[in-house]
């Protein structure tokens, strides 16, 4: 019988902290003067707490993974690098559709670039300091997919009409709060049906970058679903959307950030349960 530790705040804290300094302090600049990628908007100061912020929250998501998954950290870095550059890729490209649709080809693979590099950096530190307890040899073995060619055939491209649908749900539910926002992207029709062929992609996009660790989770589908909802709920609901933006006002993103927290939330529940096996309910 194994016991469970103590959340690692003060490690969530650590890992915070000194990736907030490194991206901001180096990895941005250095970036910035290699793309010529336009130079942070807010005084370094404001910049650094709300960097903070964000790595906080981010980093408490992914301590939290790695309390509820089995995996040595070599397991744990992948999956931590694939949904980090893979979230942080998919709201830069959305950023650039919607508020920058001229953005240049050399500035947008600057931006890729340093998104990736900073992933990876996260990463790494978030799973060798907080990955203690996946790698307990005595915890419970995940049962992985068990799905057949067929089974992925038709799961895949089906996810991304379950996201579609959570999404506008959640839409409809704030669209009367940012509909003034967003009178000019209606204008220009950037708000029809491309919109929708991109949150599709979107969708099965989240579903691909989470099942690495959602396969490294033991106990079931619903736990392996809480874990996945909770990240993408905090890493792209939250701690995405928490940093002031030169696009969106701060009434705007705070309805977006519950419009992506719950919606995420409840999708990471979806994507456990199309893909994983539900002969074992376990306590979640």
């Amino acid at each position: 019988m194994t016991t469970t530790s103590a959340f690692p705040w003060s490690r969530v804290a650590a890992v915070a902290a000194g990736f907030t300094l490194i991206n901001e302090l180096l990895i941005g600049p250095l970036f910035a003067q290699l793309f010529g990628l336009s130079p942070a908007s807010l005084p370094i100061a404001s910049r650094l707490g709300w960097a903070l912020v964000s790595a906080f929250i981010t980093v408490w998501a992914l301590a939290f993974v790695a309390r509820r998954v089995r995996a040595d950290a070599e397991k744990l870095f992948v999956a931590f690098f694939i949904i980090l550059a893979g979230l942080r890729f998919a709201a830069q490209a959305q950023a650039a559709y919607f508020f920058e649709p001229d953005v240049s080809a050399a500035r947008f693979t600057g931006v890729l670039l340093q998104l990736l590099c900073a992933s990876a950096v996260l990463a790494a530190a978030a799973a060798v300091l907080l990955g203690r307890e996946a790698a307990d040899p005595t915890r419970e073995r995940p049962a992985g997919f068990g799905l057949s060619d067929l089974g992925w055939l038709w799961r895949i491209p089906a996810i991304g009409c379950v996201y579609l649908v959570f999404l506008l749900v959640a839409g409809l539910i704030i669209w009367p709060f940012v509909r003034e926002f967003y009178a000019e992207h209606e204008a220009q029709q950037r708000l029809g049906l491309l919109f929708f062929e991109w949150e599709y992609l979107n969708g099965v996009l989240f579903a691909l970058i989470t099942l690495p660790f959602l396969r490294l989770v033991p106990g079931g589908w619903l736990r392996a679903g809480i874990t996945a909802g909770t990240a993408l709920c905090l890493i792209r609901g939250i701690g995405g959307l928490v940093v002031p933006s030169p696009y969106m006002p701060t009434s705007i993103r705070f309805w977006h950030m519950f419009e992506v927290g719950w919606s995420n939330f409840v999708y990471g529940l979806a994507i456990a349960y199309v893909f994983l096996p539900h002969a074992r309910r376990t306590r979640a």
